[in-house]
């Protein structure tokens, strides 16, 4: 950085960002009542701590104190201290320090650290020689914000001021680490830069207590800082050097970490994503719609009658389950069968979850590898347990082909505009880490910043119809928005590519292909009715001429609030896409002699359906979070048809390999691939919010709220909440 954009990032950025964020504040104020009764909540719970502050002198000087003290003891006031000032400044300072460490270096480094591979979402090359560049800005930011403009504002006239910014910025600062180090982990941090659907722990529990530590904290450290400053100037300092100092030894590592990064990346773009289909054998397609919604998908045909001809073939089951709200819950099973649901693989207790993972994510290409199928992977989720699927865990299989689509095809931007992206956000996203845990979203709501050019030089991709993806704005009815998530794009340009990804071979003699995407997963608001990406969406007259649609057999699909929407839009868009490529397939010859199973890994808790929410108090309760989307088009299948039978995201090992295996064996445990368990026994969810594989990453998954279910999932009286079922399926 030139001294002019050092100089620019410490003193003018951070006025910029506050005059951003007090707007952004206002507009949720008018829009909002949930935020505005939070604000005021928050107001009198502010009074009530500056109220005990007053009420305990820590508001008032060190030399007013003790005037007062020696009133009381009817004594002469002491002379002056001359030591009391220079320490409350030093105190002062150090607060300040502590604030800038955690958001300037702390924050950006650990998450390198926890996920090097998502720098190059956020606009740095993967190169170890860039490693300032990636902490420099944020840092700069931070200086200006908990650094310079403190000390101005401390520097203008008047004691009591200044006893007021030393009790905040050492709160402030006791608070950014009590959030650090207890509300939240580095790989929350990492989810809200691959999705713009971040979505803090929804615990109410878990809020009350971060509230509550906030205001005991902000209590207790005024408190110290003006009774006991010698013990605060302490703690204060040891934070800041234990922070600097394990930064320091974190960082020492990067460069080889960040050097890993480029090589897998640039291994990955070295050729397009592509698969091959035979023509003469038979093809085995797995392609899993992360978060897909069953239940849309009578409103989606109902819709758009076409999508039935183009979907020609196709059984869809509305009566399944998955076996968690969230993908390291139901992938597993899902890729895996029934020897990876959650009770299944905690059984496994003395083996690490990230290898079960892993294990269930190769099952399928071990079997067809060996079966003699030309074999491809694309996007296997959260393989390796990181959050850009480490494709290497399916080096031990050579003929296997692997790749990363979701990225592939949005373009590339220049080196100046990259790091211009990643600067900001990262200081954005520290901040977001080091705030109470309501007050996170609505921060970092917008996601993260992608700025594009104009073209792709690459030409490895199409030019997208939002060329600055840098978060979506949407009105309140949900029916306007500007702008867009570079997240769905990813994903939706992949989609939109599966026809140059696609090879017909007269000469192998079949292939299986199992690929993961996210559109579903990282919704947007888009055009309708032709459910696209636009700059600026317009759905008001369409919505008042079709709203009806969303009414089907006599029951309503809610869609009233931007996140119903843009969910059944995003599933709306998805399948348009493969409906688009199932067109292809025909074209080519290879529809009839291919497999097709699309399904996903769990649902959303959306309350769209009335008739499917149990008693409870949150989310979890809301069966619709466990209602994965199953359909399959099996060999010369014609017509598009419906299956009530009882289902589950496990069946579709069973379903792959019926026919085109034979005897087909889990390559790792010898067991037969079979859904026999779901007769013998009710199944078992695992409901829980603990979606973060960095820190719901052991032997087991962390305690949740477990259901049984049984025969029918859409009759809320074949549910029921049981203990931890352990020992108890087989």
């Amino acid at each position: 950085m030139s001294l002019l954009d050092v100089s620019f990032a410490i003193i003018v950025e951070p006025l910029r960002m506050a005059f951003v964020l007090c707007v952004t504040l206002l507009n949720r104020l008018i829009h909002s009542p949930i935020a505005l009764c939070f604000v005021l909540g928050m107001a009198i719970a502010v009074m009530v701590v500056m109220g005990t502050f007053h009420r305990m002198g820590v508001l008032h000087s060190g030399d007013s104190i003790r005037k007062v003290q020696a009133k009381k003891r009817d004594a002469t006031p002491p002379a002056h201290d001359r030591g009391s000032r220079p320490l409350s400044r030093v105190i002062f300072l150090a607060s300040c320090l502590v604030l800038v460490v955690l958001t300037g270096v702390v924050i950006p480094v650990g998450l390198i650290e926890v996920m090097p591979q998502a720098v190059k979402f956020v606009g740095s090359a993967t190169d170890s020689s860039q490693i300032l560049a990636l902490v420099e800005r944020p840092l700069c930011l931070a200086l200006g914000t908990f650094l310079l403009w403190p000390i101005i504002l401390y520097a203008l006239p008047g004691r009591r001021h200044r006893c007021l910014l030393e009790v905040m910025l050492v709160a402030l600062a006791c608070v950014a680490i009590i959030d650090y180090r207890f509300f939240g982990t580095n790989g929350e941090a990492v989810s809200m830069l691959y999705a713009s659907d971040f979505t803090p722990a929804m615990d109410l529990t878990l809020i009350v207590a971060n509230i509550a530590a906030v205001l005991a904290t902000c209590v207790v450290s005024g408190f110290l800082s003006r009774r006991f400053p010698r013990i605060t100037l302490g703690i204060l300092t040891v934070a800041t050097t234990a922070m600097a100092g394990s930064t320091i030894l974190h960082a020492t590592a990067l460069p080889d970490k960040l050097a890993a990064a480029e090589d897998e990346v640039a291994a990955q773009k070295t050729e397009q994503p592509q698969f091959t289909l035979s023509k003469t054998g038979q093809n085995v397609v797995v392609l899993m719609l992360d978060r897909g919604m069953s239940e849309y998908i009578p409103y989606i045909m109902n819709e758009k009658p076409e999508l039935k001809e183009q979907f020609a073939g196709f059984t869809y089951y509305p009566n399944t389950m998955s076996f968690g709200g969230f993908t390291n819950f139901g992938v597993p099973a899902l890729f895996g069968g029934y020897e990876y649901t959650p009770v299944e693989m905690n059984k496994r207790s003395t083996e690490r979850l990230q290898d079960k993972h892993d294990e269930a994510l190769t099952v399928m290409p071990a079997i067809f590898d060996q079966g003699g199928y030309d074999v491809t992977v694309c996007d296997p989720p959260y393989a390796g347990y990181q959050w850009e699927p480490d494709l290497s865990i399916y080096d031990p299989y050579p003929n296997v082909h692997t790749y990363n689509t979701m990225g592939y095809f949005t373009g590339m931007a220049s080196d100046s505009q990259q790091i211009t992206g990643i600067s900001c956000d990262l200081f954005y996203l520290a901040v977001a880490r080091v705030c109470p845990l309501p007050c996170r979203q609505p921060l970092y709501a917008s996601g993260v910043t992608y700025t594009y050019g104009d073209g792709d030089a690459s030409g490895t991709g199409i030019p997208l119809n939002v060329s600055t993806a840098s978060g979506q704005t949407v009105s309140d009815d949900a029916l306007t928005a500007d702008g867009g998530t570079d997240a769905f794009l990813q994903s939706y340009y992949a989609l939109n590519h599966l026809t140059s990804m696609t090879r017909i071979d007269d000469s192998i003699t079949g292939s299986f292909l199992m690929m993961a995407n996210d559109a579903t997963h990282d919704p947007m608001i888009l055009q309708e009715p032709s459910y696209t990406p636009t700059q600026h969406v317009d759905n008001t007259a369409y919505e008042a001429q079709h709203h009806g649609r969303f009414t089907v057999n006599g029951e309503q699909l809610i869609c009233e609030n931007s996140d119903q929407y843009m969910h059944y839009q995003a599933n709306m868009a998805a399948l348009m896409q493969v409906g688009r490529w199932l067109d292809y397939l025909r074209e080519q010859g290879v529809y009839d002699n291919t497999r097709i199973i699309i399904c996903s890994d769990h649902g959303r808790p959306l309350h769209q359906l009335a008739s499917r929410i149990l008693p409870g108090n949150n989310g979890l309760y809301d069966t619709e979070f466990y209602a994965p989307l199953l359909m399959e088009k099996d060999f010369d299948a014609t017509e598009f048809t419906t299956d009530e039978g009882f289902m589950t995201q496990s069946d579709v090992p069973t379903m792959a390999t019926r026919g085109v295996i034979s005897n087909p064996t889990n390559p790792f445990t010898g067991k037969p691939i079979s859904n026999a368990e779901k007769y013998a026994h009710d199944q078992y969810i695992l409901a829980s919010w603990d979606w973060d594989i960095s820190a719901n990453n052991g032997t087991t998954f962390l305690p949740g709220v477990w259901f049984a279910v049984h025969t029918d999932m859409r009759v809320m009286g074949n549910w029921r909440e049981v203990p931890d079922p352990g020992g108890q399926a087989t």
